[in-house]
């Protein structure tokens, strides 16, 4: 007997109208950043198996003062501990923590970023294959995404065409390059 491919169901965020236009500022004024900076988003869980200290090592090495990593989302205290000694003198200055907030507010927030991030490494078949929510939230905010080459996430940004990158984020090397 033959078994039929399974359907591919992808996770979707409820349409909200957006002003991808004119994009609130949040970031920007929380962290009082000039309007000329821009932000890159990491949104999500910060935890184990993220990639996160590859993303920090990389901005680090990227040493743009105009280029700002915002980690937003609920934190593993460890973790974040960790990212911050990585940042070291560049925490709080490009490197930035945001306190998560609820999912009433989390669309604007993404929309006041510049880019979306989705760094995770292909390190199991789950990851390989994961289709992340932020990914549909970034895409709903009208951000484009930098984003490991993961299958599907790689093959929805090809899709939508001019939605973002697909780089090897596995090195801060690749990170900076992104």
């Amino acid at each position: 007997n033959q078994v039929a491919l399974p359907e591919v169901i992808l996770n979707v965020t409820n349409k909200r109208e957006l002003d991808t236009q004119n994009p609130p500022r949040v970031f920007h004024e929380i962290l009082n950043l000039p309007d000329d900076h821009v932000v890159v988003l990491s949104q999500g869980a910060i935890s184990l198996n993220r990639n996160l200290d590859t993303l920090v090592k990389g901005f680090v090495q990227l040493n743009a003062p105009k280029t700002h990593l915002v980690f937003l989302g609920p934190p593993d205290p460890t973790i974040k501990q960790e990212l911050e000694a990585i940042a070291g003198e560049f925490l709080d200055k490009t490197v930035h923590f945001v306190p998560p907030v609820s999912q009433a507010e989390l669309l604007t927030y993404t929309t006041s970023a510049d880019i979306g991030l989705i760094p995770y490494a292909p390190c199991d078949l789950n990851t390989l294959y994961c289709m992340p929510n932020k990914m549909f939230e970034y895409i709903q905010a009208c951000l484009p995404i930098l984003a490991n080459d993961l299958v599907e996430v790689g093959n929805i940004i090809k899709k939508i065409g001019g939605g973002g990158l697909v780089a090897d984020l596995n090195t801060a090397e690749g990170v900076a390059k992104g």
